[in-house]
């Protein structure tokens, strides 16, 4: 890349940047997956490591970049890496006992253990993906098995069904979101995820599907359980099935309420949509992805700053 102005480098190193608000240094690899501007990595590697400019608002160390003056992160991550292996070994146990939940047709995992950032108090935060017609009924059972083991060990903050498998909410964060979330168990139904969500390059040119090959070893199912889960979906797949669906839907709807009114909300027109619909369930707070972008905007004008 030759002639790179200042909004190019601003771009190249935007990733830093956004890292930063989690304390989390980046590899070379990481922060050309992660740049909005389209670049080789052989370039970008010549960029971050030699031009001047750069090299005012960057530094690196042990094979990772940050913001300069952040120097501490690089042992941050390696003591998260300890804590985010302790946590991996946490979300294998319950993702064996998810996938015999009726309906549950695929398991990822997301947030900060999706990047091996996790703490030892963090939550195990799951991208839940059910049968069609059933995510009420699957809801029913996780957000059940929740409130008595606690966030600790389980919290499945994001249900779709996998006929409505493509995100219509698009943006940077929600794209990052969904090409780090990595697969735990039902490989198949998360490629296909995946795959439908393919909007997700706009944002991120540079992934180049480096994605499918980062992920969890498939939890393999027991034959004799694998039986028993394919019969009590038979048996709930009519009749008996679609009344419990419209009994917890119309049951559990104040759980969304409850839960956005927790920050102060009143549960969005779409997401309350489409959770009647059997689209999605979202339990997030809105506010989060809206400090993330007012600290990153924050970061951005400092750096706009020292680049003069």
């Amino acid at each position: 890349m030759t002639g790179t102005n200042h909004k190019q480098l601003l771009n190249i190193i935007e990733p830093l940047i956004y890292a930063d608000i989690f304390d989390y240094p980046l590899s070379l690899t990481e922060i050309h997956r992660n740049c909005a501007e389209p670049i080789t990595k052989d370039d970008l590697r010549h960029i971050v490591d030699h031009d001047p400019l750069i090299r005012k608002v960057i530094s690196s160390a042990q094979g990772y970049y940050f913001l300069i003056g952040r120097d501490e992160l690089v042992t941050v991550r390696q003591r998260r890496q300890v804590t985010s292996s302790e946590c991996w070994a946490r979300a294998r146990q319950v993702a064996k006992c998810l996938q015999y939940v009726p309906f549950v047709r695929g398991l990822l995992v997301t947030g900060s253990l999706a990047v091996d950032n996790a703490t030892e108090h963090d939550d195990l935060d799951f991208l839940v993906l059910t049968s069609p017609g059933r995510l009420w009924f699957v809801f029913a059972i996780l957000g059940t098995a929740q409130r008595l083991v606690s966030r600790f060990y389980l919290c499945p903050n994001y249900y779709l069904s996998i006929d409505h498998l493509l995100i219509r909410r698009r943006t940077p964060y929600v794209a990052r979101e969904a090409l780090q979330a990595r697969f735990i168990a039902g490989f198949d139904t998360c490629q296909q995820f995946h795959d439908v969500n393919d909007w997700v390059y706009q944002y991120f040119p540079n992934w180049n599907g480096s994605f499918k090959r980062e992920v969890e070893p498939e939890i393999k199912p027991f034959k004799i359980l694998k039986r028993i889960h394919s019969l009590l979906e038979w048996l709930l797949n009519g009749r008996v099935g679609n009344i419990l669906e419209r009994l917890f839907k119309t049951v559990l709807k104040h759980r969304l309420i409850t839960h956005y009114g927790l920050y102060g909300q009143k549960v969005p027109s779409e997401i309350m949509h489409n959770a009647l619909n059997e689209v999605e369930l979202r339990f997030h707070g809105l506010r989060h992805e809206e400090r993330i972008f007012e600290q990153f905007s924050d970061r951005i004008k400092q750096v706009q700053e020292q680049l003069g």
